[in-house]
């Protein structure tokens, strides 16, 4: 049997009669093709459309019997809400959830959602972070393109999911690990939005070396949650 699993919560993304969404957006195909290049990684999928949708769904996951878990929340977001739900909510349905769990299953979580890494989010983010013991959280911290954003969490979650049970107590590993995802990608490459370009439909402003977050908390005492989307960075990117 498969040792990890990837645990994915879906939201909606555009009306089917929106020119985005005429066959029905999806992260999944993505993650299945990941899936089938690894035997040791099982992908289970969900979908929500509100808060009490998203625990329902969360719920059911989280009985995988796999020994290390990963959990991909794809969604709509604002910085204050995720889909229609208060990122709050939800941050604090995660929080419940993984603590019931109490297996210390779920290492990572990323949240493949507009903003939700930005300042609006910040405290509910880090205190998700904090409350839970889980080692890593990656989000964006503005406005996304779809189709990048989504490219830049299936390499970063393949990196991951590669990582050894040793290396989650070493902030360096974990770092190193990340940025062997995140540096096949060009850092100044425009791939996101301010609100003030999005407001006016003007073209992508924002480069992804700003675009990211990425939250650590190494496991074993004496190790402290920490931001260090700075030290990701710095190592993505130190030869350019």
């Amino acid at each position: 049997m498969a040792t990890k699993a990837i645990l994915i919560l879906e939201n909606i993304w555009w009306d089917l009669d929106s020119e985005k969404n005429g066959n029905q957006a999806s992260v999944l195909p993505f993650f299945e093709g990941l899936s089938r290049l690894n035997e040791d990684v099982k992908i289970y999928y969900m979908t929500f459309t509100n808060a009490n949708g998203f625990k329902e769904s969360l719920d059911h996951l989280l009985t995988a019997r796999q020994d290390r878990l990963f959990i991909y929340v794809a969604s709509h977001g604002d910085g204050t809400h995720l889909g229609n739900s208060n990122f709050s909510n939800i941050s604090n349905i995660i929080n419940v959830a993984v603590q019931v769990e109490k297996s210390k299953r779920v290492e990572g979580i990323i949240f493949g959602a507009c903003e939700i890494g930005g300042a609006k989010s910040s405290s509910s983010l880090e205190m998700l972070h904090w409350k839970t013991g889980i080692t890593w959280v990656l989000a964006y911290q503005n406005i996304m393109d779809w189709m990048s954003s989504t490219l830049i969490d299936l390499n970063f979650m393949s990196s991951m999911i590669q990582i050894d049970l040793e290396s989650l107590s070493k902030r360096a590993e974990i770092i190193e690990c990340a940025a062997s995802a995140l540096k096949l990608f060009n850092p100044i490459e425009k791939i996101g939005w301010s609100r003030t370009a999005n407001k006016n439909n003007n073209v992508a402003d924002i480069d992804i070396k700003d675009a990211v977050r990425f939250l650590v908390q190494p496991n074993g005492s004496g190790n402290v949650f920490q931001d260090n989307t700075n030290l990701l960075i710095k190592k993505a990117y130190s030869s350019m």
